[in-house]
């Protein structure tokens, strides 16, 4: 499952409309409506959550995956030390994250190619993955 940051996680592109994902993984296993209205899809074998945001007319703007077969420039990096993942992830994408904590979980912020590392006890245990932005705060959906 290849990311292309602010583009595309696997099969699944920025800006894909629910009946588009569905054509393509089937039914969610579990679908809710969170407190933004934004409508939720859950594919538990994936190992994939997908937003679709209700301000963006339900486009897919945000995937969180703990799939091991999600690479980022070929590297795996769920399992891996946290601070490996770190000094990887500013090599290539020559951004510096920023940290929040809460708790055991540590949240490591991409922010500029729209990508976190979300670590529990030093190991990366998930990756979030969104849409790219624009200099002015938009969205920028790929062409497809």
């Amino acid at each position: 499952m290849e990311i292309i940051l602010g583009k595309k996680v696997g099969d699944l592109v920025f800006g894909m409309l629910p009946a588009e994902v569905e054509n393509l993984y089937g039914t969610p296993d579990y679908r809710y409506t969170d407190d933004d209205n934004d409508l939720i899809y859950i594919y538990n074998q994936l190992q994939l959550r997908l937003a679709f945001y209700e301000l963006e007319d339900f486009k897919l703007c945000y995937v969180i995956t703990s799939n091991p077969k999600a690479v980022v420039h070929e590297i795996s990096f769920i399992g891996m030390n946290l601070n490996e993942a770190t000094d990887l992830l500013q090599q290539q994408t020559k951004v510096k994250p920023f940290s929040e904590r809460l708790d055991l979980t540590e949240l490591l912020v991409f922010e500029g190619v729209s990508f976190n590392l979300v670590a529990e006890f030093g190991t990366v245990s998930k990756l979030e993955i969104g849409v790219a932005v624009s200099d002015n705060d938009e969205f920028v959906f790929p062409k497809r």
